[in-house]
């Protein structure tokens, strides 16, 4: 029986050691440029490495993966990681992390994900190290998926980065400005780029951009040309693009985006159960770099989330199964008129069935959709946001197992025009399931007297509860009138008699 244990224990030990990426003794080897490598993840790798370490970082904090890259000669390179979650570090070494000689030539905290690293001079026939890893905030981000490409930086290279502008709204119209984030990506400095966009197949706008930009170096340019987005309630398809003589890589040159132009509702109540169309919501994701959502509007026939919850369509990550690895997107709202409205109260139904550290939330944005705020927090309203202590931000995480209401007040809207709301979803770092489901979608004024319970405060779980004890619970007002006394019950074990 020890021989049987003890061979087990060694071949245990064997295969963890050939684990291929675990460490520096057995790292990826990447054998020549260009190098790409998809779908991987961190997940089961260890955390072999940590913050006290040559970088310093706590973004080396969760699982690390682990590359090794030896060059033939002097060369610079660039890295790019896509399809990561949040929370996640890249980083190069001179050797490896744990030893007191080693420097840390490069590394790029990403706390929105996908890190890249540009233009790293490395030196011939030395070994670098190239370690992929996460902050693992409160234990919630251990690892990470990601896609990986690695190539010799390019003398000439500019790329689209961000469509600043515009964004969706009721903002636009016939003059809106647009705007373009480029970078320079190559190792020597550019003076000279033809920017230009396009609206769905219409002619291009063209114009030169004739500014001095170092390696790696940004600039936001701003079109002489606006563009006419007046139509209302219709949906833009606008391309942006760089176009750079003799650029060696065209493939990072353009983005494509929708754009809405929504109509601004300042009729109370608002009210769409998405059965007719799709309540003039619009899908978008987070990063232009990143242009994914799997967020779709119709019948939903997943496994779990297989049905709406009043007639028949809604709108749902996936109307037939999970959602994406990694996944960092949004439905988008209508715009909102709260001017005649004192204290806007905004109530759903949702349905949410999430892998772990995956977050669905309310936003709000006053700058058409420049900036956003969540709305409340944990404990708050009714059947609003459950995320524990520990976590890195407030929202809905878990299983519901059916349709659920939720109900907030929008504080601080009241009186407000040019609101926008979006339900964001980030996830799909730690495995997928299949989201979060939205229907009978609803905004109103507050009633003028209006309290509920949020929250049981004590007890909680214990063993060491007697028969004396204090019942606390959590009380907000969510009418507009001032609330001082009234009365209030409970009971035990679904009992008959109530306590007041």
């Amino acid at each position: 029986m020890k021989t049987i244990a003890f061979l087990i224990l060694f071949l245990s030990t064997l295969l963890m050691q050939a684990q291929v990426g675990k460490d520096c003794n057995n790292p990826y080897i990447i054998d020549a440029l260009p190098f790409n490598l998809t779908g991987q993840t961190t997940q089961g790798y260890g955390n072999d490495y940590n913050e006290t370490m040559a970088c310093n970082s706590l973004y080396m904090s969760g699982n690390d993966f682990v590359f090794a890259y030896t060059p033939s000669s002097n060369i610079n390179v660039t890295i790019k990681l896509t399809n990561t979650n949040v929370l996640v570090g890249l980083f190069i070494l001179d050797g490896c992390p744990d030893q007191p000689t080693t420097n840390c030539i490069a590394k790029n905290e990403a706390s929105s994900g996908n890190p890249q690293l540009s233009n790293i001079a490395l030196i011939a026939n030395h070994t670098y190290y190239i370690i992929i890893d996460t902050y693992n905030a409160a234990n919630l981000f251990p690892s990470t998926g990601f896609s990986i490409n690695m190539d010799e930086s390019h003398t000439n290279d500019v790329g689209a980065i961000w469509m600043f502008k515009p964004q969706s709204g009721c903002h636009l119209n016939a003059q809106t400005p647009m705007l373009l984030v480029y970078k320079n990506y190559g190792t020597q400095a550019i003076d000279t780029v033809i920017c230009g966009y396009q609206i769905d197949n219409n002619a291009p706008v063209l114009e030169t951009s004739v500014y001095h930009l170092n390696p790696n170096q940004e600039l936001y340019y701003s079109f002489y040309t606006p563009a006419d987005l007046s139509t209302v309630n219709h949906a833009y398809k606008i391309k942006m693009f760089v176009h750079l003589s003799n650029d060696e890589n065209p493939i990072n040159d353009t983005i494509t985006k929708w754009i809405y132009h929504s109509d601004a509702i300042s009729s109370f109540p608002f009210f769409t159960d998405f059965e007719n169309d799709n309540g003039g919501f619009y899908t978008q994701w987070i990063s232009d770099l990143q242009p994914t959502t799997s967020w779709e509007w119709g019948q939903p026939t997943a496994p779990i989330i297989n049905h709406a919850s009043s007639g028949s369509k809604c709108w749902v990550t996936n109307l037939s199964g999970d959602y994406l690895s990694p996944e960092d997107s949004y439905i988008l709202s209508p715009c909102f008129d709260f001017s005649s409205v004192t204290l806007p109260i905004v109530e759903f139904d949702l349905w949410y069935e999430t892998a772990v550290a995956d977050i669905a939330q309310l936003e709000y944005s006053l700058d058409s959709a420049y900036t956003w705020h969540r709305v409340g927090n944990t404990g708050e309203g009714f059947n609003w946001y459950n995320t524990p202590t520990g976590y890195s931000d407030m929202g809905w995480n878990g299983s519901t197992g059916g349709w659920v209401h939720a109900q907030h007040t929008l504080d601080g809207l009241g009186g407000k025009t040019n609101v926008l709301l979006r339900i964001s979803f980030r996830g799909g770092i730690n495995g997928t399931n299949e989201g979060i489901a939205i229907d009978n979608f609803k905004i109103s004024e507050s009633p003028q007297n209006d309290v509920s319970i949020n929250m049981l405060s004590y007890p909680y779980d214990s063993c060491g509860l007697s028969d004396h004890e204090k019942i606390t619970v959590k009380i907000t007002n969510n009418g507009l009138n001032d609330v001082h006394h009234f009365p209030l019950y409970f009971s035990i074990d679904n009992g008959n008699h109530y306590v007041q």
